[in-house]
């Protein structure tokens, strides 16, 4: 019975031991997995495009669009009424001042008359032929309408917030439809002196040379009138930011991008300005010369390596 006994407690702490052995063999195998895992983390490299940030000049700008209208434009009517007996121009043609653009048959009954000559009164060209020749017309009825687009204007309706922001005088940049890649720069000529309570906006009026004729009534315009301009001013590319933010209207915005610091990413706060197409203006966190991340940076940590892949700009 005794022997018995021993025996059973013999199997029992070999059973323990067996048991403890196996199970520090786990904790062992899980250390070294989680030393593993952590080396391989620690040896992560995140590849990223990144850009420097630089100097240069940064505007603050309000968006508008309008169409092309001509300088002067008229409706030539007849003095006296009677039959069209000829129309001088075609639509298109150009026109002196004081030519005769048609003659009138006054066809009074019982009585004879010179035909009478229809003079235009100003110089440029013969936009619309409203009437055709054999046709009767009165003193009321157009014959054709000329315009002198030599100057053309654009006109703008400024909202009522930003009122005080437009003058005469300020700098406005457009750009047309039918003419790619073609900038005209100009100033506000005129501005309205009352704002419209209907639509809330004020007219401006920008006038603009056009003596090569390309600019044509009726053309769209994209306006920018450049309220502001910042010289020298500390710039990052607007794909750097981690956040989305909308600066521009000299608003101080913060925000947080990634600043390359040898071989890993630091995390930063930064004070943006304006917006300009490409940049933003930095007021504070950042110097000209060091590098952001511009693609990647949602896939980094603070103090993350990195592997720059290529530098923009």
């Amino acid at each position: 019975m005794k022997r018995a006994l021993i025996i059973i407690v013999v199997v029992v702490v070999a059973a323990v031991a067996v048991f403890l052995l196996r199970l520090r063999a786990i904790e062992q195998s899980q250390q070294e997995r989680q030393e593993l895992v952590s080396e391989i983390n620690s040896e992560q490299v995140t590849p990223v495009i990144v850009a420097p940030v630089i100097t240069g000049d940064v505007e603050r700008t309000l968006k508008y669009t309008g169409t092309v209208e001509p300088e002067d434009e008229v409706d030539v009517h007849s003095k006296i009424s009677g039959r069209i007996i000829s129309v001088e121009f075609e639509e298109g043609d150009k026109v002196s001042k004081d030519a005769t653009v048609a003659v009138i048959d006054p066809e009074i009954t019982g009585q004879r008359f010179e035909p009478f000559a229809v003079t235009s009164p100003l110089m440029g060209n013969i936009a619309q032929v409203y009437l055709d020749p054999g046709t009767y017309v009165n003193q009321t009825q157009p014959i054709v309408k000329v315009i002198d687009d030599s100057y053309v204007k654009v006109e703008v309706g400024v909202l009522e917030k930003d009122y005080h922001l437009i003058k005469e005088g300020t700098p406005m940049r457009l750009r047309f439809d039918a003419l790619p890649g073609g900038v005209r720069t100009a100033r506000v000529t005129n501005r309205g002196p009352v704002v419209d309570p209907m639509t809330g906006t004020a007219v401006a009026e920008i006038r603009l040379d056009n003596k090569d004729g390309m600019l044509k009534a009726g053309m769209f315009a994209r306006v920018e009138a450049i309220i502001e301009v910042r010289e020298d001013a500390v710039l990052m590319p607007l794909a750097a930011t981690l956040t989305e933010i909308l600066p521009g209207r000299g608003v101080r915005v913060e925000t947080e991008v990634f600043v390359v610091d040898g071989e890993v990413a630091r995390r930063r706060q930064v004070t943006l300005g304006l917006a300009g197409p490409t940049h933003y203006e930095v007021l504070e966190g950042l110097e000209p010369g060091e590098q952001v991340v511009v693609v990647g940076q949602n896939l980094l940590t603070d103090g993350a390596k990195l592997r720059i892949t290529r530098t923009e700009g």
